[in-house]
């Protein structure tokens, strides 16, 4: 079910958006680390995923020392999905 959203979002952004392949490419890396990090904690549906939720996402990318840069992109990518 997440997979999805996902995949319309992707093509929305490409079709409807215009954004570049390596744009698509990167919304798409991010927002599968998401729905992975959202299935691990046993949440299958978009209408489940709470503020926390993604607060925990970012934090975990901050444990596991990802870049600043990274992390931002990752954070703008949630904002536009």
């Amino acid at each position: 079910m997440l997979g999805h959203a996902i995949r319309e979002f992707l093509t929305y952004s490409a079709v409807e958006r215009g954004l570049s392949m390596n744009t698509i490419s990167a919304y798409g890396a991010d927002l599968k680390q998401l729905a992975e990090f959202l299935q691990a904690k046993e949440i299958s549906s978009w209408a489940s995923v709470c503020r926390d939720d993604l607060l925990d996402f970012l934090d975990e990318r901050l444990e596991m020392h990802q870049e600043a840069s990274s992390i931002a992109r990752k954070n703008v990518t949630i904002k536009v999905f």
